[in-house]
């Protein structure tokens, strides 16, 4: 028995004498996430049902093991995708037809939807704290650039006319230019400035097995985490359609949606929303805290 203890104290006073100062753990950060993205204007009109999100990251992480304290910088790359929709609209105007007979056109404007979709590159500073058995939380800005931000807006138009003369509207006349058509334009946004605050809150999984973090050699972990951002998208060189409604065809009125995520904004910004799950690969070394 005392041998054993006698080779117990051999082994584990110079293991504590030297972990003991190894108290700060730096790591390489390895970052991505998948989840639900969101882009609204907060105009009653529209609905956001959103979309998906994807971001990479690379970065510096510092977990401080005695007091839990965690600091984590990186970069980030991020892609989002958003879906909104406008509410069914109706757009009337007064034409001649080909004998001059006055009439009245109407266009039923319907499944109005608009695909918006970014790119953006940025930086992340986050605060948080790791409790020993590994729960932790991360919280602070994201300061980014959607540098691509192209919009999709799609509709269907059903066109009819109307006659002072007749009872009913005429449709479904293709000859006559009473039909149902599908239209579709793609624009580009300029790039913007994205500003978010994001929280973190995860488990971390030790790959490496006590022995090696005992000694403070190089580890590495895995976490895994649900997460949320939220903040604004704001407008810098945009200029907002004056007119919801525009006719795009030639020699003939056919009227198509405009993108509308900035229609009608009374503000220079969007908001933006971005949650999922997010997985994090550390490298991670030892250094003291010497005084």
């Amino acid at each position: 028995m005392k041998r054993l203890i006698s080779i117990a104290f051999a082994f584990l006073v110079p293991l504590f004498a030297f972990a003991i100062p190894m108290r700060m753990e730096n790591s390489l950060a390895i970052r991505g996430g998948v989840g639900y993205n969101n882009v609204h204007n907060f105009l009653p009109e529209t609905t956001a049902p959103g979309g998906g999100a994807l971001q990479l990251g690379l970065g510096y992480r510092l977990h401080d093991r005695q007091n839990g304290f965690l600091f984590h910088a990186g970069m980030e790359m991020a892609y989002g995708m958003s879906i909104m929709t406008h509410n069914d609209m109706t757009e009337q105007k007064s034409m001649l037809d080909t004998e001059s007979e006055p009439m009245l056109m109407i266009y039923d404007i319907q499944s109005i939807r608009e695909t918006q979709q970014y790119v953006s590159g940025g930086i992340e500073l986050l605060l948080g704290y790791q409790s020993r058995k590994g729960w932790y939380a991360l919280a602070g800005p994201k300061f980014a650039y959607a540098f691509y931000n192209p919009v999709h807006s799609a509709s269907i138009v059903t066109a009819r006319g109307r006659y002072p003369n007749l009872i009913e509207d005429l449709a479904d006349m293709p000859d006559h230019f009473f039909s149902t058509t599908h239209n579709a334009a793609t624009n580009i946004y300029p790039a913007m400035p994205k500003i978010s605050l994001a929280l973190e809150l995860g488990y971390t999984v030790h790959l490496s097995n006590w022995r090696l973090r005992a000694r403070g050699e190089r580890t590495k972990d895995f976490q895994i985490a649900l997460f949320a951002e939220y903040g604004f998208l704001f407008k810098s060189g945009v200029q907002p359609y004056s007119e919801l409604i525009a006719s795009y065809s030639e020699g003939a009125y056919s009227p198509q949606v405009n993108p509308f995520l900035w229609y009608n904004v009374n503000s220079n910004r969007v908001a933006n929303l971005t949650c999922g799950i997010k997985m994090t690969y550390l490298f991670n070394w030892r250094s003291c805290l010497c005084h």
